[in-house]
């Protein structure tokens, strides 16, 4: 379950701030006693001269994640010939990859880049890195419709044009918004079966193991709210590593990437370059974080949120992907699902960074350990 700040209303011109939230169609009568209590109804209705108002729409649809699951040992499989396409452009950064167990069950990804890590003993790794939530489900098969993703955005950027119905008594038999004008095919269930943007395992003409998945050092269950933050990374050891230390776009540019030294809440809206398994996308990161809860976790983390220009959108097998700054290729993040808008969720890497470093017990001072 997720909520952001979306412009709706039947055009551009009359679009209006909306609270929506997004749920499992289940959640959506409690959801609606909710919204009509007093206290929620005074927050958003505000009777005071000069504070925004805010309606509350609810969408049955929850977020849906990028990748998939195992149910043992993960080893990460690439395809060796699309690696090497680019012979002068040694990088992994967005490579497709297999989520592989020996169960057989695969599911797609995407190779977001080379993390270096130096513990305290003076030890040094150079360790892949995708979305977490794989190693999530890893340990809970059969759950990963019960994968809660649930944000609170405090901005939104993109003006949303949809036919929104008022809904005083938020009767919990209607619907607040026809929202079939988004189930298009890059957010649709059932993709084309022969399209490598949808949820069908991609086939690699000469699959090579790229790495095997590590495990995370600290457990969730149990923990307090504070103590549980998912950052929803996961590491995997490099079998060849030597063969590529650049972080860089894989379209060739000559530049390489290095973590951003600010939030994107403090370089305002950005023009952003999604590194996926599918191509280099250009999009828009908001300037306001929202907050989600997600995985085994009980607290709540910041994510922003990134819009694509393309018609494709966010597909499946984007998690993981690399989101860097269209100018600089700063990277402010990683991508772990998207919502019925289409609109991506961004783990922010400072926050990623430091929870490797308290997790692996490795020396991350500043965040700067990418080759």
């Amino acid at each position: 379950m997720s909520t952001r700040l979306v412009m709706l209303g039947p055009s551009r011109e009359e679009a209006m701030p909306d609270i929506v939230v997004f749920c499992h169609p289940e959640q959506h009568p409690s959801i609606k006693r909710f919204v009509k209590q007093r206290i929620v109804t005074e927050m958003c209705q505000s009777s005071n001269p000069g504070e925004p108002s805010f309606s509350v729409t609810i969408i049955g649809s929850a977020p849906r994640l990028r990748t998939g699951f195992t149910q043992s040992e993960v080893t990460v499989v690439a395809d060796d010939q699309s690696i090497h396409t680019v012979e002068w452009v040694p990088t992994l950064c967005g490579a497709r990859i297999n989520l592989e167990g020996p169960d057989g069950h695969t599911r797609n990804a995407t190779f977001g880049g080379i993390v270096k890590v130096a513990m305290e003993d003076g030890s040094v790794f150079c360790l892949g890195m995708t979305a977490g939530h794989v190693f999530h489900e890893l340990h809970n098969p059969g759950h990963t419709e019960g994968y809660e993703l649930l944000s609170c955005s405090l901005a939104s950027d993109s003006d949303t044009a949809v036919n929104r119905e008022e809904d005083d008594d938020y009767d919990d038999d209607e619907s607040e918004v026809d929202f079939n004008l988004f189930l298009n095919g890059s957010v649709s269930n059932d993709p084309d079966p022969s399209s490598l943007t949808g949820s069908q395992p991609w086939i690699f003409k000469n699959p090579s193991m790229v790495g095997r998945m590590i495990e995370p050092a600290v457990e969730l269950a149990g923990k307090s709210a504070e103590e549980s933050k998912y950052y929803d990374w996961a590491l995997f050891e490099l079998v060849r590593q030597q063969d590529f230390l650049m972080n860089k776009l894989p379209t060739g540019v000559d530049a390489i990437i290095q973590p951003s030294s600010l939030v994107p809440g403090y370089t305002g809206t950005r023009s952003v370059y999604m590194i996926s398994g599918h191509d280099v996308r250009l999009g828009s990161l908001s300037s306001s974080p929202g907050r989600i809860i997600c995985g085994p976790s009980q607290g709540f983390v910041n994510a922003y949120a990134v819009t694509i220009d393309s018609a494709s959108g966010i597909c499946d097998g984007d998690s993981g992907s690399w989101v860097v700054d269209a100018e600089t290729l700063e990277l402010y993040g990683h991508l772990v699902a998207s919502d019925i808008f289409n609109s991506g969720y961004v783990m922010p890497v400072s926050d990623v960074f430091s929870d490797i470093k308290q997790q692996l017990g490795a020396d991350l001072n500043d965040c700067r350990y990418l080759l």
